[in-house]
C-alpha cells in the first residue's frame, strides 16, 4: 500500500511540473462556487448551479494552467481588487467592539482613521501620517 501511495504522489507531482497551481484567485473562485451552490440548495433555480459550475471550472482550468504569466496577472488584478477586504473587515469589526471605549474620525486632510479614548474632554490630536492638528471632543 504505501508503494502505491507513493507511486501516485510522485505521478501527481510529475503531472503539476510547469502547472500553475492554486493561488488566492482560485481558491476564492472555489469558496464561491461552494456558497453558491448551498444558496442553490435553498432557492431552487438552475442559474445558480450553472454559475457554480462556471466557477468550478475556472478555477480548475486556472490550476491545471502552463501559461503561468496570465493566471500571475489574474491574481495581481484580483488581489489588487480584492486584497484589502479581510482587514477593512477587522478592522470594521474592532472599532465596533471598541466603540464604547474610543471615539472614532478620520483626519480631514488625510483621511487616516485616528481614536480618541471616550471621556477626554476637548484635546489637540496631531494626526501621525500628515502632522495635521485637529481640535476634537472626545
Amino acid at each position: 500500500m504505501k508503494g502505491f501511495l507513493w507511486k501516485l504522489r510522485s505521478s501527481m507531482q510529475r503531472f503539476m511540473t510547469g502547472r500553475h497551481g492554486s493561488d488566492q484567485l482560485s481558491v476564492a473562485l472555489l469558496w464561491f462556487a461552494v456558497i453558491i451552490n448551498l444558496i442553490g440548495l435553498f432557492v431552487n433555480t438552475g442559474i445558480l448551479s450553472l454559475i457554480s459550475l462556471a466557477a468550478l471550472v475556472f478555477s480548475t482550468y486556472r490550476m491545471f494552467s502552463k501559461n503561468n504569466q496570465a493566471r500571475y496577472k489574474e491574481n495581481a488584478w484580483f488581489l489588487k481588487t480584492f486584497g484589502n477586504i479581510p482587514s477593512k473587515t477587522k478592522q470594521l469589526f474592532a472599532r465596533i467592539r471598541n466603540a464604547r471605549k474610543f471615539v472614532y474620525f478620520d483626519c480631514p486632510q488625510c483621511h487616516a482613521k485616528l481614536r480618541l479614548p471616550r471621556g477626554v474632554g476637548n484635546v489637540t490630536v496631531k494626526c501621525g501620517k500628515c502632522g495635521n492638528s485637529i481640535h476634537k471632543k472626545a
